[in-house]
């Protein structure tokens, strides 16, 4: 090996500021907006989990239920990403990585009957489904896809229980 000449610098001094990541401004303005805009994010999956055992029930139910599914996902993972980049920023912040993996596990734990629910319809009533409420064709991908994977997917019981030892 041969000794550098200079020491290496990655990022200059005159560089470094333009490689900061502004929370406030892309994400929470503060630690307070963050913590309220989380407890909706709650309340947004506890309004999913009322959806719980009716989802294949109407092409209504349906809807509903992927609807607030989309809104859920783009609310905690807003929440996932700003943890998870806050521990990309400072290595040392524990906090942040585990509060982005419990949220990740809690948001899985919680919306994985959803997934069990649309194994349950078939493609039969799938169409009578998308005839009644043509909403329900932006998610046919979304409805199909847990059919793919069926032979690979646990019981409710066990995903939820997985999902608490994941978070462990």
């Amino acid at each position: 090996s041969v000794p550098a000449k200079e020491k290496f610098e990655a990022i200059t001094k005159e560089l470094a500021a333009k490689y900061k990541f502004d929370f406030a401004r892309n994400l929470f303005a503060s630690s307070e907006t963050e913590k309220a805009d989380l407890k909706r994010a709650f309340a947004s999956l506890d309004q999913l989990e009322q959806c719980k055992g009716k989802v294949s029930g109407s092409a209504d139910y349906l809807l509903q239920a992927l609807e607030l599914s989309d809104r859920v996902d783009a609310e905690f993972y807003r929440h996932i990403i700003y943890f998870s980049l806050r521990y990309a920023v400072n290595t040392n912040d524990d906090f942040s990585n585990d509060e982005s993996s419990r949220l990740e596990s809690e948001l899985s734990k919680r919306e994985s009957f959803l997934q069990q629910e649309l194994l349950r319809i078939d493609d039969r009533q799938l169409a009578r489904l998308i005839a009644q409420k043509p909403e329900l064709k932006e998610y046919a991908f979304l409805i199909e896809s847990p059919r793919r994977f069926a032979k690979q997917t646990l019981p409710l019981q066990e995903k939820e229980r997985l999902s608490e030892v994941v978070a462990l």
